[in-house]
């Protein structure tokens, strides 16, 4: 066959048309010259309609004629271009249209671009539209559905986002699949970014307020309530605004509330199933009740164990209140009062101990108090301002102790005048019965309740025995012997001290030891013998061995410069037997060796001289031996 092509030159011989059979191609244009392939309508011959140019463009159209790009549907008749078209372009009306044949009559639009009226239409009769935007894998991440009326954003391993902007490029709007959250932006100025819902009638009832972070719900007559469901239907969490109430919880699940700080680790926790609210986990775990000017009226404090009622200009109170709405238990700050009960319900106090068993017990209907119990006795302890123990009641001792270091105790007893009728006085050691116009009496009974000690102040007599019980007093010393006994029964008063003495003056110039033998000077004073057979002999000086004055008379309180001088009875005496000894019975008198008695062996000169007589013996010595005083 000859060549399959077909060439046009122009002037300088250089090819500008070539039709080439073997490749299928028409080449318009050459070196230098752009190529054109043009098509006129042929009642203006000169004026291109279709143009097709090297430079990548094709043009439809002319002057006065409308450039249209038409695709028929294969079983649409041809030239019935407005039912069986089902591409069309028109530049006279900026429209793009593409359809799809409905049976074999008919087409339906499903996809319209509008230039005219800047609008673009997906899906028609039968078809709806849809929309996909996918990535570079070919995954569907942006799905607009006209059936369904979604839009959709991420999936197939994208996370979805919306983002509607302002005019200035910063986001107004965003909708992040990531963090779930929706997002309303804008300048705090004037408006801020809301979101509103309106009723049928027209009135805004929902409405979103980022300016005042506020969340609206209904209007006047038209409360306003959040539901939120569980997965089982139950509402969960429902904020009703006719009732004022909120309610978390439903038939499976038990409320909560749940507030955490920026780690997300929660601090405070309201839980139903348990019935708690607390502040928990780190160092501060307070909850505040606070009043209109900002200040902490309640306040517990979980580190220091702490409730805190009142503040400023507000005195505290807690009132617990029985079940038919009295106020049983009440703490008041601004008195310092804790009441327990009230009309028809008497109040108690309990004291437990580690075991849950009552230790102390007040009683509001007794009026009764109570310390200790079976198996651990009771203590009260009232101190002073230095913390010592100034009372005690002890009731494992059963003793009352009154009075501490620095502080005497004393107890006052009143009439009902007020007047002090008793006192026990502790830095005295005195007790006084009686004043104030009232005579003061002392009873000590017996366990038949008869007075057995009477002490009466109108008469100033004491009554010790009576109702078949004889009185005995007994006075002892420091050992805790008996000294001295008045036997009711008998009448008779027991010394069991040795001697009766009586205090004199004595001479100070020197010292004069119990036992020693005195004698009158010429003042009247008594001095240590220092002469035989003296007639000036006083006695002996009382107290000396195991031998105490029984009586002592002329006792004047100074005994500086007096001694006791036993004047009958026994007594220890300073004796001297080197000279001769001494036997019982022997009778004494006074020696040369000063202080010292000596046995009288002259009886002319016995008269007046004679101290007593030997009770013990005594041989070639001196000595201290008993005797009796009988001075002759």
């Amino acid at each position: 066959m000859a060549d399959q092509e077909l060439e046009i030159v122009n002037a300088e011989n250089d090819v500008t048309i070539r039709l080439d059979g073997e490749k299928n191609r028409i080449t318009v244009g050459a070196a230098g010259e752009t190529g054109s392939f043009i098509i006129s309508n042929p009642n203006l011959p000169d004026t291109p309609c279709v143009q097709m140019d090297g430079r990548g463009r094709l043009l439809l159209g002319s002057k006065g004629i409308s450039g249209q790009v038409i695709g028929f549907h294969p079983d649409g008749k041809h030239g019935d271009i407005q039912n069986a078209a089902t591409v069309m372009i028109d530049s006279n009306q900026g429209l793009m249209e593409l359809g799809k044949m409905i049976g074999s009559s008919a087409k339906s639009i499903t996809l319209r671009f509008d230039g005219s009226n800047a609008e673009v239409t997906i899906g028609g009769k039968n078809c709806p539209g849809i929309t996909r935007l996918m990535d570079a894998q070919g995954r569907t991440t942006v799905k607009l559905s006209g059936e369904s009326g979604s839009i959709n954003a991420g999936g197939n391993g994208s996370e979805g986002t919306l983002t509607l902007k302002k005019s200035d490029g910063l986001p107004a709007i965003e909708a992040d699949a990531v963090s779930s959250v929706l997002q309303l932006h804008g300048e705090i100025v004037g408006n801020g970014p809301t979101l509103v819902g309106n009723n049928p009638s027209g009135p805004v009832t929902i409405k979103l307020d980022g300016t005042e972070a506020t969340v609206n719900l209904g209007i006047t007559d038209n409360s306003g309530s959040l539901n939120i469901h569980a997965t089982d239907g139950d509402t969960a969490i429902q904020a009703d605004g006719k009732d004022a109430t909120m309610t978390l919880g439903s038939r499976e699940n038990a409320g909560s509330i749940l507030i955490k700080n920026r780690e997300g680790i929660s601090k405070i926790s309201l839980k139903g199933s348990n019935g708690r609210v607390s502040a928990e986990s780190g160092r501060f775990r307070e909850l505040f009740a606070i009043d209109e000017s900002g200040n902490n009226q309640i306040q517990l404090d979980g580190p220091d164990a702490v409730i805190r009622c009142g503040g400023p200009q507000r005195s505290g109170k807690i009132t617990i209140r029985s079940s038919g709405g009295g106020d049983t238990v009440e703490m008041d700050g601004s008195s310092a009062n804790i009441k327990l009960g009230a009309s028809g319900n008497g109040g108690a106090l309990f004291l437990r101990n580690e075991s849950g068993q009552d230790s102390v017990v007040i009683n509001g209907n007794t009026g009764a108090a109570s310390f200790g119990r079976q198996g651990e006795s009771g203590k009260l302890f009232l101190r002073n301002n230095q913390g010592n123990d100034a009372i005690v009641l002890n009731g494992e001792t059963a003793n009352i102790g009154i009075g501490s270091s620095g502080t005497p105790g004393n107890i006052f007893i009143k009439n009902d005048q007020g007047q002090d009728t008793i006192v026990m006085n502790g830095s005295s050691g005195n007790v006084g019965i009686g004043g104030q116009g009232q005579a003061g009496d002392l009873f000590v009974r017996d366990q038949n309740g008869n007075n057995i000690m009477h002490l009466k102040a109108s008469t100033g007599n004491v009554g010790i025995g009576g109702h078949g019980e004889s009185g005995d007093v007994f006075v002892k010393d420091k050992d805790g012997n008996n000294n001295i006994h008045l036997n009711g029964e008998t009448g008779d008063i027991i010394l069991t001290n040795a001697d009766c003495a009586e205090e004199f003056d004595i001479d100070t110039t020197s010292q004069h030891e119990p036992g020693t033998v005195m004698t009158i000077d010429e003042l009247g004073c008594l001095r240590c013998c220092n002469q035989s057979y003296d007639t000036r002999v006083a006695g002996v000086i009382s107290g000396a061995g195991n031998y105490k004055p029984g009586i002592l008379l002329d006792r004047n309180g100074d005994s500086s410069g007096r001694r006791p001088i036993a004047l009958v009875g026994k007594v220890f005496c300073k004796v001297d037997a080197t000279g001769d000894a001494i036997s019982v019975g022997d009778l004494l008198t006074t020696s040369e060796n000063p202080g010292h008695a000596m046995r009288a062996v002259d009886q002319s000169r016995t008269p007046g001289t004679v101290i007593g007589k030997a009770l013990a013996p005594l041989t070639g010595t001196v000595g201290l031996i008993p005797i009796l005083v009988a001075l002759q």
